[in-house]
Formats: structure tokens, sequence, C-alpha cells
């Protein structure tokens, strides 16, 4: 899905300058994007494909998944890499931050300043927060009373909106810490599913969501950026390039928007994903016997 999007993104938009790639885009930006390597440079983070520079984090994190198997055995040192990794990604920042016209000469400082707050060492100790969870889901089951889970599972969510309202400058110079307040939020709601509270939001529709979701990323980008540039183009029914809209167009807007794009991230799920996913199933399977076969010859 991903490779596909590259490739619709490349077409509609072409190679000409956009606000995370000044001077345009040519083959490396292209390739790198290809091979899941566009994450450690302003200029290829998120310029081919809309949103991928999620997608280049989350690549990098597979890469480091086997050693952190090795090194983080519970939910203590779960949390200790946790807080060595806020405390030294933070530091990075400011590293970066104050000789980013050393280590990337000739950006604006508006585009560095967004891709150090988008590349992997500032969101690194979200996927750590993950690890967390899965210890405290699999040592702390069963522990905790069913209010105190009910209290949890509240404090996530007014967090989490109350976050929305919280400028990053309140964070007082931690300037990673709302990404992780957010995944810590997250982390105690999935902890209290995981515990039966708020077993409600755990239905058939929310399922397929979670299915199609991939795809879905990719797709609500590419309905945007098409409206967006078919607007540019005089066709603008929506009047997207008129007047700022309100909370009754959102009201509107996003109901439309959400339905198109499950029903086109179902489409592509059944048609490219699901065989993609059987294809690497398949290529597991035939590698799993080949091992065992020269094993028993051993």
């Amino acid at each position: 899905m991903f490779w596909l999007a590259l490739v619709f993104f490349v077409a509609l938009n072409g190679f000409e300058p956009r606000y995370f790639a000044p001077n345009g885009i040519g083959p490396v930006h292209v390739l790198v994007t290809a091979l899941s390597l566009h994450g450690w440079h302003p200029e290829t983070i998120t310029s081919v494909v809309p949103g991928s520079w999620s997608i280049a984090d989350e690549m990098t994190f597979y890469l480091l998944f086997p050693p952190l198997v090795f090194l983080i055995r519970g939910w203590r040192s779960a949390a200790l890499a946790l807080i060595l990794a806020m405390l030294l990604s933070n530091a990075l920042f400011d590293f970066v931050g104050s000789n980013r016209s050393l280590m990337w000469h000739g950006q604006s400082d508006a585009l560095v300043s967004t891709f150090i707050h988008l590349w992997f060492p500032t969101q690194f100790p979200v996927f750590l927060v993950g690890f967390l969870v899965y210890f405290f889901i699999r040592e702390w089951r069963g522990r905790l009373s069913l209010w105190a889970l009910r209290v949890m599972l509240l404090c996530a969510v007014s967090t989490m909106v109350a976050l929305c309202f919280v400028s990053e400058s309140s964070f007082h110079g931690f300037h990673l810490m709302p990404a992780v307040y957010y995944a810590i939020c997250f982390g105690l709601f999935t902890f209290c599913l995981a515990e039966g509270v708020g077993g409600w939001l755990v239905n058939a529709p929310i399922c397929f969501l979670g299915k199609v979701s991939f795809g879905a990323y990719l797709w609500h980008f590419a309905i945007l950026e098409t409206l967006s540039r078919l607007a540019r183009s005089g066709v603008d029914p929506l009047n997207l390039l008129g007047e700022p809209h309100g909370m009754p167009f959102f009201i509107m807007f996003f109901p439309s928007l959400l339905a198109s794009t499950v029903f086109l991230s179902a489409i592509t799920y059944r048609l490219v994903e699901r065989p993609m996913i059987e294809a690497g199933n398949r290529l597991l399977r035939r590698t799993s016997l080949v091992t065992c076969n020269d094993a028993a010859r051993a």
C-alpha cells in the first residue's frame, strides 16, 4: 500500500517544490522513500507521501525491535528505558536545534524545527510506552479494582482532551512531552480495555477500522490532496479555498471524509493488503520449514 501511495502521490503532485521539499522532488527523494529511509532528512521525511514520517519512524523501530526485546524484560526495565529515552531524546532535540545550521545547511529554520519534532529520535519514547503497556498487561492483570480502572480510564480520556488545548510552550523546554503524554494516555486506555473496562468500545465496526487503518491513513491524505488540487484548478464545490469554515462545515465534512476513506480502504485491504499478508505468511511458513529441515539434517 505504501509503495502504491508513493506512485499515486508522485503522479498527482509531480516533482514540483512544496513545503517539505522547497527545492522540489528528485529521484533520491523517491528512492529513499521507497526504501523507508526517508525519515533522516528534512526534505525527505514526509515530502513524497504526505504523513509518511510516521511510517519512517515505524520502520526504524522494527529494526531496533529485536535487540530491545532482549534488553527490556519487564515493566521496571521498560520504565527505566522510557525515562532514559525521554532524557536522551530531549537532549538530542536541544542539541540539533542549536546546531541546525551546521547539520542541515541551507534548510529553513521552520522546516528543520518541524523535522526534529517528527524524526525517530524524538518519537522513540512513544514506542517504549508500548513496551511498558505490554508488561503492565502481562504482570498486573487482575490486580487492580474495577473502580481504580474506571478512574484510570476517565483520567486517560480527560487528559487527551485537555492536551488538545495546551500549547507546546507549556511544557517548559521538554519538547517531546506532548507526544509522550498522548502515548501514556493511550497506554492507560489500552490497559483498561485489556482489563475489560470500556469493553463496549471493542465492537465489530471498531475492529474493522483497525484492520483497514493503514490503508485509511494513506487514503485520507489522498482524498484531501485530490480535493485541494481540484479546488486550485477551479473545481471547488465545497469552497475549500474560500473563507475559513466553521464547526457546521466540519460536522458535515468529517463524516463524508470518514465514509469515503473507509470505503476505499476496505477495497484496497481486500485487493492489496490481504493478498500481500497471505503471501508473507506463505513465505514465513516456507522459510520455517526449510530451517527445520536443515536443523533436522544437522
